[in-house]
């Protein structure tokens, strides 16, 4: 990877059509391992390409490799403290609930398969999933604020299709996964809000990997017409 990344970045002599040809090779191939092999760039690496803006990398690519570089530093800055729910990171065999771990595998299988149905299905998993997560954090970061203000017990109330409810009456016993704020609860607030910036983040990545695909597919189908010899 790095010599790749030396070769992509290498200032470009014009009088030398070689180097132009080995940058554009060089450049391409980590675009393909982008998305093939995201893990497999360290987070200098990705943050390089990401402020390349004098390299072959198009705009869109370059904001890939961005958002790569912060899910990568959130991954090590999150995934170490222990404090990201084994129900975020893998799939739940009793609920079927997907986990991230699962979401970014079935992206990967279906970018490189070329299977586009089965990468927009988990692509809008995954936005869902960080979606829903966010409004829990958004509701969990409300109530604690008002327990701050009032010293009362606040509850949050799961109200279905991923939206969350706060109030100072505590719900019947029948109500399932309602969350009880006060400061006992402070260290799961922080969990849930890293959680859900892990998300959110791994969205965007996927997103990205989507359109720079979908760019890759459209260039190749335009090469294959040019390359088609022409009718005489």
């Amino acid at each position: 990877v790095t010599n790749q990344i030396e070769v992509a970045l290498a200032p470009v002599n014009p009088k030398v059509p070689e180097q132009a040809e080995q940058a554009k090779t060089a450049t391409a191939a980590l675009v393909s391992r982008a998305l093939s092999s995201p893990d497999s760039f360290s987070e200098d690496d990705l943050n390089r390409l990401a402020n390349s803006t004098d390299s072959g990398l198009t705009s869109g690519q370059r904001k890939m490799f961005a958002n790569m570089a912060n899910m990568s530093r959130l991954k090590r800055e999150y995934l170490d403290t222990n404090q990201v729910s084994e129900d975020i990171l893998n799939t739940n065999p009793d609920t079927g609930n997907v986990g991230l771990k699962d979401y970014q595998a079935n992206i990967a299988d279906a970018l490189a398969s070329d299977n586009t149905s089965k990468l927009n299905k988990n692509i809008d998993g995954l936005e869902n999933f960080a979606t829903v997560h966010q409004a829990k954090a958004d509701a969990l970061n409300n109530a604690y604020r008002q327990y701050q203000e009032t010293g009362s017990p606040v509850y949050v109330i799961p109200q279905g299709k991923g939206t969350f409810s706060t109030s100072f009456v505590k719900p019947s016993a029948e109500t399932e996964n309602v969350l009880e704020v006060t400061s006992a609860l402070k260290k799961t607030i922080q969990s849930v809000n890293m959680e859900a910036e892990l998300l959110r983040a791994a969205a965007k990545v996927a997103r990205t990997h989507s359109k720079v695909y979908t760019k890759q597919v459209e260039s190749r189908a335009k090469d294959e017409v040019e390359a088609k010899p022409k009718p005489k």
